[in-house]
């Protein structure tokens, strides 16, 4: 299943690069993440590992994951693994003084959810596009 959704935020992408990829921003503007941590030391960088709770239609996801590319202020991807296994790539890309963010998620359904998969896809895209819009207003508003 491959779902992408970008939003165009009124901030320079330094600023919204920092705000977007950092764990413990993510529950202030991702829908049903509890807990996002980053569990190797040192600074995030390529082969950072980290550990993620949510929520995905009603259901616990607790993932692991590892950091495979990071580019500040460009790009920021990762594969997770756990209850729910994903890759995720975030590129931000400078549009005069604002930033276009856009999210790319790829990933291998449980059996039981590929017979549903266009209906998942619809949500998963409805649910970025949601966290999306969230995170604009969050970074256009200052209050954050």
């Amino acid at each position: 299943m491959h779902v992408e959704a970008s939003v165009t935020i009124d901030k320079p992408v330094d600023e919204v690069f920092r705000f977007a990829t950092a764990l413990e921003n993510a529950a202030k503007w991702q829908e049903g993440v509890e807990e996002s941590t980053q569990t190797s030391s040192g600074p995030m960088q390529k082969g950072a590992t980290t550990r993620h709770r949510s929520r995905f239609m009603g259901r616990p996801v607790d993932v692991v994951g590892e950091v495979t590319d990071y580019d500040p202020p460009r790009l920021f991807a990762y594969r997770v693994s756990g209850t729910f296994s994903y890759t995720g790539r975030q590129t931000f890309v400078p549009v005069e003084t604002r930033t276009r963010a856009t999210y790319a998620f790829e990933a291998q359904l449980p059996w039981a959810l590929r017979l549903l998969g266009p209906l998942t896809a619809t949500l998963a895209r409805r649910r970025i596009e949601r966290d999306y819009r969230r995170l604009k207003s969050l970074l256009e508003s200052g209050v954050v």
